[in-house]
């Protein structure tokens, strides 16, 4: 429905990387932020969460940061995305996913991880999410080579269990 043209990231102090400013049409005349549900980064140098994504797109309920060089996310990076449900981070360079990470994103369905360098996964890391239906892990340090995807909260709560934490632990 819209395209962004650009978007102005700035670092602040604290080394968190915000949004400051998006550039782009609406196709359709009609349509205003407000109505953009999905925001898509990708190929760019990206290396932390950016924040400040709903001060410009209020609803946004589906992030794709894929193949952006990622290396770093943590729970406070959700805590504007109370409407998150569907978070794609294929291909960065996280390593770590910590401990209450979707504790601000209750209603996240999908996950994927696929194609990062995840060495270690904390054990209630999915806890916060019941409507969590789907998590795609393939090809991490920990997860190897198989495809790991659950496609309902029970199947996604035992490749958890079994594959997933028993590999990704210290």
């Amino acid at each position: 429905v819209c395209k962004a043209l650009e978007l102005k990231f700035t670092k602040l102090v604290e080394g968190k990387l915000t949004i400051e400013g998006v550039k782009g049409d609406h196709y359709d005349g009609e349509f205003t932020n407000d109505n953009v549900t999905s925001v898509s980064i990708i190929f760019q140098e990206v290396e932390t969460f950016p924040y400040r994504i709903t001060d410009f797109f209020k609803n946004v309920q589906d992030i794709e940061i894929s193949s952006s060089k990622m290396k770093l996310i943590v729970p406070e990076d959700f805590q504007e995305h109370a409407k998150l449900k569907k978070l794609n981070l294929f291909g960065n360079f996280i390593t770590t996913l910590p401990s209450g990470l979707f504790r601000y994103t209750p209603l996240l369905e999908t996950v994927d991880f696929g194609y990062n360098r995840i060495k270690y996964i904390d054990v209630d890391i999915f806890d916060a999410v019941p409507n969590l239906h789907q998590a795609i892990f393939v090809n991490n340090i920990c997860t190897g080579q198989e495809f790991i995807q659950g496609f309902d909260r029970n199947d996604v709560q035992y490749l958890v269990e079994t594959f997933i934490l028993r590999n990704c632990q210290p």
